[in-house]
């Protein structure tokens, strides 16, 4: 099979710190260009023996080369004295997408084939950062949060501003902040919000109805929920896998169902109903993936559409009512850390790969490039089903598959981060734009610091 297209990067950064988390701001219309950058640092033995940040561990535990271990493994080896002095800290970096014509500060003129470059607004010293998500809708007042799982065993919140920023009114503010109880050596892994489909601020009981799903390395889950005060509560937990549990997301079309992901290979499935709010068991064990599960994402304009990432290669989708087997299987060539379903086209996918560069993949093209049947499906979430977007023929056909259309290559280590730009290449009303034409995606790399401005076309 020929080798997908290769897109050509139109900007790019040096994070400082090992870069693992890209996150698009979704709400206001004005500022979907900007969006936020997540890095992690493990201070060496002695900062003053080194001439910068050297990355000395990461989200990278179990890659098949490796044995599986806790994360924090690099300070078991160290001495009690040592191992004291080392930190886990990060940052959180805000960029905008400017068009290239923008030259305010800009360093040199772009290639005239570099239609966007990224223009630094500003960093937050943090903890180191494993995940970053914006909570999907605003909350009630209008506020706009966005979630940090970090390595301190804490789940922050910070509020997004206005778009005009100075030094003495940042556009992120802290504004909330839950840490188990567990004690040091426990970190958070990842973190999803509930309300990506259902608008809970919306309705009568207001936030009280948003939650928050995060994993943890000691292979705990903790659902939270946001309080009408703005704070984060605990309102479960429970043991969920055997090592680290990569990753846990939620159902967006039934948010009291709970997918979760481990080191231990196995998909799971909870229902958060059961239990007294946890449950002691799950609803489905899915044992499919051949290494650590590390990416689950709902389709947000599908019911019943899973995809799942593992540090096999394959990006896998479900449909949820009959998980025995995936209905595509689709190989990356690196371990899928991160996946992000397209904002407004229901067939797209983002694939952060690891060890190869990120991929877009398309769910509605044939296998020799061909587009599908259902490829003008308009995009209305609320009516779309599986086999609107893929046919029944198509789930057990060798001649229907996904194809990759983009293919990122220029991050040099682990490309731990992806997400779609909210603020380019889009035509359509506000609120479901028709399938674009063309597609920004910012990713990012671990150890080589990089963070990436690239464009996705539909061939």
């Amino acid at each position: 099979m020929p080798s997908p297209p290769v897109a050509t990067p139109y900007d790019h950064v040096d994070t400082v710190f090992t870069a693992d988390a890209v996150e698009f701001y979704p709400h206001d219309v004005a500022q979907r260009q900007r969006f936020v950058c997540a890095t992690y640092y493990l201070t060496p033995e002695s900062e003053a023996t080194t001439s910068g940040p050297v990355a000395t561990d990461g989200p990278e535990v179990n890659n098949g080369d490796q044995d599986s271990s806790d994360t924090d493994e690099q300070d078991t080896t160290a001495t009690p004295a040592v191992a004291a002095e080392r930190k886990r800290i990060g940052q959180l970096i805000v960029l905008d997408v400017v068009e290239a014509s923008n030259q305010e500060d800009a360093k040199s003129p772009p290639p005239p084939s570099h239609p966007y470059r990224l223009r630094e607004v500003e960093r937050h010293d943090t903890v180191g950062v494993f995940d970053i998500k914006w909570c999907p809708h605003p909350v009630r007042g209008g506020k706009s949060l966005l979630g940090q799982a970090g390595a301190d065993g804490t789940i922050r919140l910070y509020e997004a501003g206005s778009s005009s920023t100075t030094a003495a009114t940042p556009w992120l503010t802290e504004t909330a902040r839950y840490t188990t109880d567990t004690g040091p050596g426990t970190f958070y892994l990842s973190l999803d919000w509930s309300n990506r489909v259902h608008h809970p601020a919306n309705e009568p009981n207001g936030d009280g109805e948003i939650k928050v799903v995060a994993s943890r390395n000691d292979g705990h889950i903790d659902l939270l929920q946001l309080r009408p005060d703005g704070q984060l509560e605990l309102m479960a937990t429970w043991g969920a896998h055997n090592f680290e549990a990569w990753i846990a997301a939620f159902d967006y079309w039934s948010p009291t169902t709970v997918y979760t992901g481990g080191d231990d290979t196995k998909l799971k499935v909870w229902d958060t109903r059961t239990g007294g709010g946890s449950p002691d068991r799950p609803v489905i064990v899915n044992k499919s993936h051949q290494m650590g599960v590390c990416s689950i994402q709902s389709n947000p304009h599908v019911e019943h559409l899973l995809a799942t990432g593992s540090y096999d290669e394959y990006v896998r989708l479900w449909d949820t009512r009959s998980m025995r087997q995936p209905i595509q299987e689709t190989r990356t060539d690196g371990g899928v850390w991160r996946l992000k379903w397209h904002p407004t086209d229901p067939a797209w996918i983002l694939a952060a790969s690891m060890h190869n560069g990120a991929h877009v993949i398309d769910y509605r093209r044939h296998s020799d490039g061909s587009s599908s049947s259902k490829s003008n499906v308009p995009v209305t979430p609320d009516k779309l089903a599986v086999t609107d977007l893929i046919p029944a023929e198509d789930f057990t056909s060798a001649h229907r598959r996904s194809v990759i259309t983009t293919w990122f290559t220029e991050h040099k280590s682990m490309a731990y981060g992806a997400d779609w730009c909210y603020g380019f290449g889009e035509r359509g009303s506000d609120e479901y734009p028709q399938a674009p034409t063309q597609s920004l995606v910012a990713s990012c790399s671990f150890y080589d610091h990089a963070l990436y401005l690239w464009q996705a076309n539909h061939p």
